[in-house]
């Protein structure tokens, strides 16, 4: 059993649904996410046989959640948590892998029972499947994700493991620099795209994070900005307009609101849902497209407010998260007088 946290500034974002955000290489906040010499990454696709393109567009495919060991580090409260005044969120992740799996779930099975019902029998059972959940990512489509290549099996599963940090790129100067001699090749260009997610500057280790790497396909949840993000599709990626309007079917919209829902796990017919998946991924060069996926409420163990969050924040997470796991710990954070740090205080 592992605790990791998540630092957010809005936490009712989280509980309100049950959804974490797999953040995109565009809306990383480090500049040097996945980077590589591009010399050496030749190299290492001419000698592993991989396609260099392959693997650069299978890193804007992808998208990590985000998690720490430390729950107290007064830097990262001020840069994820609204300088204090945001939370920190605890997930017990329990595991059979070496260090924590969040999720390994294919829906084969699912899909094939659900395409064998009408619309109505769909609708009531849907809800059913969202219940049965696996580990911390509850129904995780493991299956699909590309094309003649089953090593997303065993490189997406939602396996949570910590960062690489690193003085200098996984692809900076020689092979035996990157170390990649010692990985399983089963997978080829997910995996180095996998591994250039995983590795992080040594200026960052403060954070101890540990990342869940993700295909953007997989989300259960994709939220796009504005009707002008899904023309792009058109526009840009020439994509066709019937398809379009397939996805525009599916499309949950609010009369006040510009952005568009696509809830991918609601789709019966597996086939469908990872198309719609892949296409939405393309979206993934703006950082205001949004890729969620949902979470088991069993392994939310506790929430930390804030030194300075307000009394009617504190009380309105505090409301929702009882509403997502009613056994839930709280706590306040308070600074020490004779430190600089931070203690947390058990809230009857």
């Amino acid at each position: 059993m592992q605790h990791l946290y998540k630092y957010t500034d809005k936490p009712e974002l989280f509980l309100k649904d049950g959804y974490l955000r797999a953040s995109q290489l565009s809306a990383l906040n480090d500049p040097l996410e996945a980077s590589y010499n591009k010399a050496t990454l030749n190299k290492i696709c001419e000698d592993y046989e991989l396609d260099a393109k392959v693997v650069l567009r299978g890193v804007d495919e992808l998208g990590v959640i985000c998690l720490t060991e430390s729950k107290d580090n007064l830097l990262m409260w001020s840069h994820y948590a609204n300088y204090h005044e945001g939370a920190v969120i605890e997930f017990k992740i329990e595991t059979k892998y070496r260090t924590s799996c969040i999720g390994d779930l294919d829906l084969d099975e699912t899909y094939k029972l659900l395409e064998k019902l009408d619309k109505k029998e769909r609708k009531a059972i849907i809800p059913a499947y969202k219940k049965k959940k696996i580990g911390l990512l509850s129904d995780l489509v493991v299956s699909g994700l590309s094309e003649g290549n089953e090593s997303h099996k065993r490189l997406f599963t939602g396996e949570c493991l910590p960062v690489r940090y690193r003085p200098s790129p996984i692809c900076h100067t020689t092979m035996s620099d990157s170390n990649l001699g010692d990985l399983d090749w089963t997978g080829k260009e997910d995996r180095l795209s996998f591994e250039l997610f995983r590795q992080k500057s040594d200026a960052w280790s403060y954070e101890k994070e540990h990342r869940i790497t993700l295909k953007l396909a997989q989300a259960h949840r994709v939220q796009i900005d504005s009707q002008a993000e899904l023309d792009r599709l058109v526009h840009e990626f020439k994509m066709n307009e019937m398809f379009l309007e397939e996805l525009n079917a599916i499309a949950k919209k609010k009369n006040d609101d510009p952005k568009i829902i696509f809830d991918l796990d609601e789709v019966p017919n597996k086939d469908d849902r990872m198309a719609y998946g892949r296409t939405l991924a393309k979206l993934s060069n703006n950082a205001k497209n949004l890729y969620l996926f949902r979470t088991d409420e069993r392994h939310l163990w506790s929430i930390s407010f804030g030194c300075k969050a307000s009394p009617e924040d504190i009380n309105k997470w505090s409301i929702l998260a009882k509403a997502r796991n009613k056994s839930i710990e709280e706590y306040k954070a308070e600074f020490l007088s004779n430190h600089y740090a931070l203690k947390f205080e058990k809230k009857a």
